[in-house]
């Protein structure tokens, strides 16, 4: 760019201020420049801090599933323990006949044993129906829950995602049943469900998280009525199978 000068120059011939064009442009191009340069760093940081916290979360839920996976399995093996000392001292004094009250509750792979109940924790998603359906062929049922013990286990084990439980009004509405034809007698509602949204909505997941606030003491309230025929994962409950235990020879 060519620099053009300006003299002020008075009668007298006394000059009194000199202005070079050119340079004071160049000045300015260079902090324009400047600045993008520190938007454009300032991007790339905030840009690496969102994805180091992105990770960091991931990383948490990933831990804390792995964490709760291996507390079901510790308690699983603590029961079988139990059990197996109880059988063995009732082999030591009595005839193995006497002793078949102590009996291993055993669970089919990828099922969780808790308080005389096996549950299996889909990762695939369906409707209702399907996956009661799924739940039959396993001779099972969509879960049942009756009472705020069961209903902390299944909150704990689900971590927040939506899974489909045994509860429905789709015969009458709002009269809710569970999948075995008993009443509901326990609720854990969310604070602002059932609402039958758009209508339709008769069937219940588990693990909602709503705008509203739970009161004190309502932390385990977190089912919610949903359209049938949306997909969710789901829970399945039976009873577990009695296997008398093998002593080693």
């Amino acid at each position: 760019m060519a620099s053009a000068t300006y003299n002020n120059v008075h009668s007298d011939g006394r000059q009194t201020a000199r202005i070079n064009i050119g340079e004071k442009q160049s000045r300015t191009e260079g902090s324009k420049q400047s600045s993008k340069h520190v938007i454009a760093l300032a991007s790339v940081i905030c840009f690496l801090l969102f994805a180091a916290l992105t990770a960091r979360v991931i990383l948490n839920v990933l831990v804390l599933t792995r964490i709760t996976s291996i507390e079901q399995k510790m308690e699983q093996l603590k029961h079988n323990y139990t059990q197996s000392l109880m059988y063995i001292r009732c082999i030591e004094n009595s005839s193995a006949s006497e002793c078949d009250q102590f009996l291993i509750q055993q669970c089919p792979e990828r099922w969780v044993l808790n308080n005389n109940q096996c549950y299996f924790f889909s990762s695939v998603h369906e409707t209702w129906e399907r996956s009661q359906n799924i739940c039959k062929s396993y001779e099972a049922d969509l879960v049942i829950i009756t009472d705020s013990t069961k209903q902390a286990f299944i909150t704990k084990t689900i971590a927040n995602d939506y899974f489909w439980i045994g509860l429905t009004d789709v015969e009458q509405e709002n009269q809710w049943k569970w999948v075995d034809g008993s009443r509901l007698e326990s609720r854990f509602w969310h604070c602002d469900q059932p609402d039958d949204a758009f209508g339709g909505e008769d069937c219940v997941f588990a693990g909602y998280i709503g705008p509203c606030t739970p009161e004190p003491g309502q932390v385990l309230n977190n089912w919610n009525d949903e359209n049938c025929a949306h997909v969710q994962q789901f829970i399945c409950e039976k009873k577990p199978s009695l296997v008398r235990m093998q002593l080693p020879l």
